[in-house]
């Protein structure tokens, strides 16, 4: 994944020391000396490129310097503005931009190069999500990596950067000749683990437990066992509610 990491700092500003056309990629100006190297496109500086007189702005963000250098490798017209012509003695500045607020947005026209972290209020769903590394946009959470523990599969040990999710449904259906039923994970399941579900019966008949199978159940799927006391519930019309966390 790319521009992963915005790396922003604080009261950065200067001129160019150049003009650029539409299509330049490399900006000069004394003040990028002092800024550091390390910049990449997984770990960008969002920079703005400005006319105060005429009320227009570029953002572009920049992926690349060498320690000391008076030039810049950066990509342009990002964040929505357009790639304009500026000419030398341009102001620049570092400073919050509409992505380091709470996005206003609806959730079906998501940013397509959001940074970890980004967070929106979607007005079409009234929730507030943010991007994470590897699940994409989840609704805000309380949870960490460290929060987790043993998971379905024998997992003990959790990568950072996973966090955990909580998915609630109702499965019905007909249970199969060995007294199984299949739910499906609401919205895709999982994208890497299934750490824990629970399920229990939620219509008063017939009478049985239901019960996870481990074996078959997997990251978009839970395989439900359903027994009584004398036996399996085959062939039957039920009715689970399920509760489940994964990542």
């Amino acid at each position: 994944m790319t521009y992963e990491f915005r790396s922003v700092l604080d009261f950065q500003y200067g001129t160019l020391t150049a003009a650029i056309s539409v299509s330049d990629t490399t900006l000069s100006s004394a003040q990028f000396t002092g800024l550091s190297s390390g910049y990449n496109t997984g770990n960008y500086f969002p920079l703005i490129l400005l006319d105060p007189a005429a009320r227009t702005h570029e953002k572009v963000w920049l992926v690349g310097h060498s320690a000391s250098s008076a030039d810049i490798t950066v990509v342009r017209c990002r964040e929505s503005t357009a790639a304009q012509a500026w000419p030398s003695g341009t102001q620049w500045v570092s400073g919050p931009t509409i992505r380091d607020t709470l996005l206003p947005a609806a959730s079906t026209s998501l940013p397509t190069d959001p940074h970890i972290g980004l967070r929106g209020v979607f007005l079409d769903k009234h929730e507030v999500w943010e991007r994470t590394d590897t699940q994409g946009w989840l609704g805000s959470v309380r949870a960490t990596a460290a929060d987790m523990g043993r998971a379905a599969d024998g997992t003990t040990s959790h990568t950072t950067g996973r966090v955990p999710q909580m998915k609630m449904w109702t499965a019905t259906g007909t249970t199969n000749a060995s007294g199984q039923l299949t739910a499906a994970i609401p919205n895709g399941g999982f994208t890497t683990r299934l750490l824990s579900a629970v399920a229990t019966r939620y219509a008063t008949t017939p009478a049985y437990v239901p019960t996870i199978d481990n074996a078959s159940t997997n990251t978009n799927i839970i395989i439900l066992a359903s027994n009584t006391g004398t036996g399996i519930v085959a062939s039957t019309a039920i009715s689970v509610c399920i509760l489940a966390t994964g990542y």
